[in-house]
């Protein structure tokens, strides 16, 4: 791209930043799996809430990305997990649910990645 169609770099700067955004992402994802991971081993109310709040934030700041399938599966985590903080703990098939999404939440941050970088050009 020259710098008549992209002035002031506008979209090299995008770009940078969404690509930047990915790379958090992982991170963010493994957060989740342990919180996840710990209410499985014993149930504990601050796990619950550090669950809800990084889904609950990635919901939102994926959506600023435009990373909307990162944002849906963050979305429906977060509305998952939000019914546990007053269950005196969740259910296998909850536990099961949040498992599922983890994993769509994955995929939909190798499918993000990818659309990112075919679009960098």
């Amino acid at each position: 791209m020259d710098s008549t169609s992209d002035p002031g770099g506008l979209h090299s700067a995008v770009v940078e930043l969404r690509r930047e955004f990915a790379a958090g992402l992982d991170a963010r994802l493994d957060e989740m799996r342990s919180a996840l991971a710990a209410l499985t081993a014993t149930f504990d109310p601050a796990e619950v809430e550090r669950l809800y709040l990084r889904s609950h934030a990635l919901d939102g700041t994926a959506a600023a990305y435009d990373a909307r399938a990162v944002s849906t599966c963050a979305a429906a985590l977060a509305a998952l997990v939000r019914g546990w903080r007053h269950a005196p703990t969740p259910t296998r098939p909850d536990v099961a649910a949040a498992t599922t999404l983890l994993d769509a939440l994955a995929d939909a941050i190798a499918a993000f990645r990818t659309a990112i970088n075919r679009h960098a050009t």
